[in-house]
């Protein structure tokens, strides 16, 4: 794990009168709470970054002093036993992460600083509910983690440790880490007497057919299947049912690396073999709409833009209009054992950062070039012409905006050199006329 940026907090308050350590984990605990996540997830909501906080107590003044870690690089789907041992390296004895830490009081160095307890936290989009763990720390060491719930509302809850991924579930309404839900759900049921069913969030539904070797006892499993999508489609359309076994069978292009091979292996051969039986059923609309609400936080909207036998969707920023062909990729986040969420964050990122670019920059070049007209034609193409009508510069607009850093002066300067042509001279918000002929 690449290591955390690291930065004094200044959100954190404490009183300045020494208190117990006891007084202090409240304290902090409530500091981060409603100084930290709070405002993270109003205005970011389930894209609010991973964080953390150690608060330590300086031996030389007494006083408390925190740090702030930035968790840019912690994978998305990220057991709890994971998750645990990466705050263990993070913030354990070695804690190198702090190395450069200081204290806010007395500028005394690392080695004067006693780590009292540390706070983590991660939203969970599908739900929108924060995943806060609290570290305690006791004789410079680790003594254990204690879990927290934030609501949508605010409401903050102590909670057990999950015993398993299933339990993290139904005390958060939401997963963390969807491929080790699998096989704890897997593990579960194997030996049901019947289908069985989760809903992981809305228009998204896992299923198992448990283990036979029987196909006449397999068949029968599926007695009931069709009235129970109908009871779902009175809710949504629920249009995709897909079994793991089908990326063989149907060809889905799904990477072996990325498959149920990978994260399901005691469970593979069996699959594959169609001794069990997995499947997802799932709503595409209520996917189209999770990406749109993902990209609209990037200034991009995204609508449906095909028939029921396909899945196309037109991105859209300004006069910036992009239609993608999103299925492949929609069956792939199914494939891979993603919810919505962090599939579209996967798999969609790179084309949703690059239209939102697109969209700013015709008005920009409209402000960075007057008397020159800037058009974008049929969504796609940038057309700069001049008063005259001739036309100076045409290009696809997507790829010009993502070929220069256009949020920076000196990338918006090198768009405007590629554009205008030789023997234009230009100033900033001035652009003098080529001479005629």
């Amino acid at each position: 794990m690449a290591r955390p940026e690291v930065t004094p907090l200044g959100l954190l308050h404490f009183p300045s009168e020494p208190r117990k350590f006891r007084q202090l984990r409240q304290w902090s605990r409530e500091q981060f709470q409603r100084e930290i996540r709070g405002p993270a997830l109003a205005r970011l909501g389930g894209e609010a970054t991973d964080l953390g906080v150690l608060i330590m107590a300086c031996g030389r003044c007494g006083l408390p002093t925190s740090t702030l870690h930035v968790f840019s690089d912690l994978p998305l789907d990220l057991s709890r036993p994971a998750l645990e041992d990466a705050l263990r390296r993070l913030w354990g004895s070695e804690r190198q992460a702090t190395a450069d830490a200081f204290c806010a009081s007395c500028h005394a160095g690392s080695g004067q600083l006693t780590p009292v307890v540390a706070h983590f936290g991660r939203v969970l989009a599908e739900s929108g509910r924060d995943l806060q763990v609290e570290v305690l720390f006791g004789e410079g060491r680790i003594l254990r983690m204690e879990y927290h719930r934030m609501d949508p509302d605010g409401t903050c809850t102590p909670v057990g440790t999950p015993a398993d991924e299933l339990a993290f579930f139904d005390t958060y309404q939401a997963p963390l880490s969807m491929r080790t839900l699998w096989s704890d759900f897997l593990a579960r049921n194997l030996s049901a007497d019947s289908l069985v069913t989760r809903q992981i969030q809305p228009g998204y539904i896992i299923g198992l057919r448990p283990f036979t070797e029987d196909e006449g006892e397999a068949v029968a499993f599926y007695a009931g299947f069709e009235k129970w999508i109908e009871r779902r489609r009175r809710e949504l359309p629920y249009d995709t049912v897909t079994f793991f076994r089908d990326r063989e069978e149907d060809g889905i292009p799904v990477p072996e690396a990325e498959s149920y091979h990978a994260w399901l292996p005691a469970f593979a051969p069996d699959i594959a073999d169609a001794l069990v039986d997995p499947f997802i059923v799932a709503d595409s609309d209520t996917f189209i709409r999770v990406l749109d609400e993902i990209a609209t936080r990037r200034g991009v909207r995204v609508a449906r833009a095909s028939g029921e036998d396909t899945l196309f969707a037109r991105f859209t920023a300004g006069e910036v209009e992009a239609r993608l062909n999103v299925g492949p990729r929609y069956f792939r986040i199914l494939h891979s054992g993603q919810t919505f969420h962090r599939g579209v964050i996967t798999h969609f990122a790179k084309e949703i950062l690059a239209i939102a670019a697109a969209g700013q920059l015709p008005p920009m070049l409209r402000a960075r070039l007057p008397g020159l007209r800037v058009r974008v034609r049929d969504g796609k193409l940038l057309e700069i012409a001049d008063a005259l009508e001739r036309r100076l510069f045409v290009d696809d607009v997507i790829r010009v905006a993502t070929a220069h850093p256009v949020h920076t002066e000196a990338g918006l300067e090198e768009v405007v050199r590629r554009i205008l042509p030789s023997g234009v001279q230009v100033q900033p918000g001035l652009v003098l006329p080529r001479p005629p002929g």
